[in-house]
């Protein structure tokens, strides 16, 4: 029987674990469970799927508005994953080197 791997332990991964609940988790990935029925819309409005491949327009033009650029450079991202590959895309060289979680 051949032995597991020494996991080791960062001091940041040790934070990480211990902040679970805060009010702004940009470590965590999905989205929280929230009934339906808690939604101040009929049913029948809510529309979850839609023309825009780049996020809900009224986001979009609210995010560009309050970073003062045009809304045509507001990407939103359909999850953390999904954000950092786009972030790393946009600022990452071919010879980097990184180091992620």
């Amino acid at each position: 029987m051949s032995k597991s791997p020494r996991v080791r332990s960062s001091a940041y991964m040790q934070w990480a674990k211990g902040h679970v609940h805060v009010k702004y988790n940009l470590a965590a990935s999905g989205v929280m469970n929230y009934p339906l029925s808690m939604l101040p819309i009929k049913m029948e409005e809510l529309e979850i799927t839609g023309r825009s491949f780049y996020g809900y327009p009224p986001l979009q033009e609210a995010l560009a508005n309050h970073c003062g650029v045009p809304t045509e450079q507001v990407f939103s991202a359909l999850g953390t994953s999904f954000a950092n590959h786009i972030a790393m895309a946009a600022l990452l060289e071919p010879e980097d080197e990184i180091h992620i979680e």
